[in-house]
């Protein structure tokens, strides 16, 4: 993963033109206002393959009279609701929402027993290993997709999971106990 404190990923990341005085001007406070930790961009990832589906700035908040029960919760420094939902089956998913995500559809579209009156919803997998990720609603006017939190992690935690070495005297021993020889490590 990029580290999110680098220049050269922000410019990429914005695909900004710094010759253009506008640009550098955004491109300078947004780079303030992370390194002063008052903005933040992370994404969340697929909790299968890693695959970043979406970014914090995309999250939104809808809300919908199907959904038996809501509850605010803090992703990626967002202040979000979360509500849960049954289907048919009956199977129980508790939803974030996004204006955008890296996912690809499958099924068709359809308007049966939908969560949000007047759109039509299809479900959703992981653009990388096909996960079921959620589900896109649109209507004519508007469109968003609903997350299932269960299957997400975010990038800022998954950072956290990276396993320290062993010190070189540990492995020395765990070798020596399974009679392995210096050359073999």
């Amino acid at each position: 993963m990029k580290c999110r404190s680098s220049i050269k990923f922000w410019v990429e990341k914005c695909q900004m033109n710094l010759n253009n005085f506008s640009s550098l001007w955004i491109f300078l406070l947004i780079f303030i206002n992370i390194l002063t930790g008052s903005l933040t961009f992370a994404d969340l990832l697929c909790r299968y393959c890693g695959h970043s589906v979406t970014t914090s700035s995309a999250l939104i908040n809808v809300k919908s009279p199907a959904a038996y029960d809501n509850w605010n919760l803090t992703v990626l420094g967002v202040e979000t609701i979360v509500q849960t939902f049954k289907n048919s089956v009956p199977e129980t998913y508790n939803l974030i929402f996004a204006n955008g995500a890296d996912l690809k559809f499958s099924g068709k579209a359809q308007t049966a027993e939908t969560w949000f009156e007047g759109m039509s919803w299809r479900p959703c997998v992981c653009s990388a290993c096909n996960t079921h990720i959620g589900w896109y609603f649109q209507s004519p006017e508007k469109d968003f997709v609903g997350l299932v939190i269960d299957n997400l992690i975010s990038e800022d935690y998954v950072d956290t999971l990276t396993k320290v070495p062993l010190p070189q005297k540990q492995i020395s021993k765990d070798a020596e106990s399974k009679g392995m020889v210096k050359d073999e490590l």
